[in-house]
């Protein structure tokens, strides 16, 4: 009874054999942990021996620190998710956008407004459609700008071909009022957009309305921003020209919650910066910035932020204001620029805001061939 049937051990035996079998496994175990613990510890007496004689021993030999291996960010730090209430306040203030904030015509993204500044015969420019523009004046640097776009970049169409494309703030709309993740998105989305702009350089700045960029902070803005050059009181050089940019711009009401880049020590940082720059072919400020003009004496000055003073200065020429009812006396106090009464008529100054004063995307994003200056003995930046 006690035996397997075809077997040659009774059920004892293999009980033995198995026994043995489990206090083998548990021995090869317990050895092979051992040697890992070893090993463990050999390591980190290897990782003591290299920093500690090693890397100094290096440093001797070379007569020079070695360099810290930190690893480059490749990538801005995204915010931390929004909570269920803050998801539900994006969604209704994408509503309020939507309702607030008006698409353009199908004919207004067929067009835009040219500035040829070696012709004196239209000193505000005309418009033109974007499929028949003139070919890029002689001797020329073409520029293709606007401002102002409040989350609407998407809905301007096919941008123009240029140069130089050149965006002087305000990406998001009343962004303080959307969690940072939301904001952080809309500035993606914002920087796939200027991915598809078909300008061979690209220059963009912040505005009042851009909280998270100022949260930020200049160097984590510019990998967010990574298809276009960010410049936050700095400047460089791109495609022969020399560009100044900063987000600085003036309070338009006491009640007014988008407060970004309006501080006075930015404004003195701009300043600053400018004095340090000396000069500059092309200048673009969130604001109007006659201070910062000024110093730089730029060929080219692009703004926004002030929806209502869309429109164009040419030095000696007549301010126009194309975009409101507005009485010409104010849109001139608003033009108020150095290039404004210059005589050299090639000179621009140029409010680009794409938003009108009811928040309808009716202002024409401009197109501006500049005259290109003589090159610079070296080039630089400061971003």
């Amino acid at each position: 009874e006690g035996r397997i049937i075809g077997g040659g051990e009774d059920r004892s035996s293999l009980n033995r054999h198995a026994m043995d079998g489990s206090i083998a496994t548990s021995i090869a175990l317990a050895a092979a942990a051992a040697r890992v613990a070893a090993l463990e510890a050999e390591v980190a007496q290897l990782k003591r021996v290299v920093e500690g004689v090693c890397l100094p021993l290096l440093v001797q030999v070379a007569g020079s620190a070695v360099p810290t291996l930190t690893p480059t960010a490749a990538a801005p730090v995204e915010p931390e998710p929004p909570s269920l209430l803050g998801k539900f306040r994006d969604v209704g203030f994408d509503l309020w956008h939507a309702a607030t904030v008006s698409s353009p015509t199908d004919w207004y993204k067929q067009h835009v407004r040219y500035v040829d500044s070696t012709d004196q015969s239209n000193p505000n420019g005309v418009v033109v459609a974007r499929s028949a523009l003139p070919t890029k004046a002689h001797g020329c640097v073409r520029i293709v700008a606007c401002s102002d776009t409040h989350e609407k970049h998407g809905d301007l169409g096919v941008m123009p071909a240029g140069d130089l494309f050149i965006h002087s703030g305000d990406i998001l709309w009343l962004a303080k009022f959307r969690t940072l993740a939301s904001q952080f998105e809309k500035l993606k989305d914002f920087n796939a957009w200027l991915g598809n702009v078909p300008c061979t350089d690209k220059v963009v700045i912040a505005g009042n309305h851009d909280y998270l960029i100022a949260k930020l902070g200049r160097d984590q803005a510019a990998l967010l921003l990574c298809n276009a050059t960010y410049l936050e009181n700095g400047w460089v050089d791109t495609g022969g020209l020399r560009v100044f940019g900063t987000p600085v711009s003036v309070q338009g009401s006491p009640l007014s919650p988008n407060l970004a880049f309006q501080s006075k020590a930015c404004a003195t940082a701009a300043i600053v910066a400018a004095a340090e720059c000396g000069s500059a072919d092309v200048l673009v400020s969130h604001g109007p910035n006659p201070m910062v003009a000024t110093t730089l004496q730029p060929h080219a000055h692009i703004w926004g932020h002030y929806h209502i003073a869309y429109g164009v200065v040419r030095g000696g020429a007549t301010t126009v204001n194309v975009g409101e009812k507005e009485p010409i006396e104010s849109v001139r106090a608003r033009l108020s620029d150095v290039n404004a009464g210059s005589s050299d008529h090639t000179k621009v100054s140029a409010c680009v805001a794409v938003l009108d004063r009811q928040h309808h995307v009716r202002n024409l994003p401009l197109v501006i061939d500049l005259p290109r200056p003589p090159p610079r003995s070296a080039a630089a930046s400061k971003l």
